[in-house]
């Protein structure tokens, strides 16, 4: 998958979440760090992006992405 077609797989997520998974996986910030730019927990954070990859991975014609959050 190109990175054009992953940032655009990324953007079909609510504004919210897209913002955090881009920050959490493409900028491979902590989720510390994402949880202060976004104004929650880093609990939070994780679980947000663990449901999102898992809802993107589940989406034909994407393969399962294994990311450490």
């Amino acid at each position: 998958m190109s990175t054009d077609q992953a940032l655009r797989l990324v953007g079909t997520l609510p504004p919210d979440v897209a913002e955090m998974v881009a920050l959490r996986v493409v900028a491979g910030l902590d989720p510390a760090t994402v949880g202060e730019i976004v104004g929650r927990s880093p609990g939070a954070v994780r679980v947000a992006v663990h449901r999102a990859l898992a809802v993107l991975s589940g989406r034909p014609g994407v393969s399962p992405v294994e990311v450490t959050t």
